[in-house]
Order: C-alpha cells, then sequence, then structure tokens
C-alpha cells in the first residue's frame, strides 16, 4: 500500500482494514499493520472488533468499553481493494479503487 499512496499519502487521515484478510489475522498481526500505516501517515487506523478483539480484551481488562463502528452512510475518501501477496514490498496489487 506505502508502494501506491506513497509515504504520507494517507497524511491526517482515518484508515479501516477490514475483509477475510483482516478477520484471519491475530491481533498482533493486525496492530503490525496499523503500526506499518502510521508510516503513510494515518491519524488512526481501525479494524472491525470481532471474537479475537473482544478475547483479547476480555483477557486484559475487565473495564467496560464500547467497540467503534463506521457509520453505516459514512463518506470514505477513497476506497481500495487489495490482492494479498508475497510479503515483498515491491510487490503490490491494488485491485479496485474509487474516489
Amino acid at each position: 500500500m506505502i508502494g501506491a499512496l506513497g509515504a504520507g499519502g494517507c497524511t491526517y487521515k482515518s484508515v479501516e482494514f477490514d475483509g477475510e484478510l483482516v478477520s484471519g489475522l491475530s491481533i498482533s498481526e493486525r496492530m503490525t499493520m496499523a503500526n506499518l500505516a502510521m508510516e503513510m501517515g494515518v491519524k488512526c487506523v481501525f479494524t472491525p472488533t470481532d471474537d479475537k478483539a473482544e478475547a483479547y480484551l476480555a483477557e486484559r481488562s475487565s473495564r467496560p468499553y464500547e467497540p467503534i463502528v463506521a457509520d453505516a452512510d459514512a463518506h470514505y475518501a477513497r476506497r481500495s481493494m487489495w490482492t494479498a501477496r508475497p510479503s515483498y514490498p515491491w510487490w503490490r496489487a491494488l485491485t479496485k479503487s474509487t474516489t
């Protein structure tokens, strides 16, 4: 993604990762994606709250929380679908992008 969007390509924007790939990732792997997204200048990263996230939080805190979910009618500045490929930075494939 950084190869396509560039360093600073998401400066002061929020990024939401979702889909089959994200749901298959561990919490640690999701955190790694969020950390790497900072290289694009993002302000914050969201991933859906699922059973893995619930279990992770339950193991670490007894405080109540409310999941953050995008509004059904949320406006996105850009939506992109990516194809997962081997982890070489120079291999990237943007499959669909709409603005």
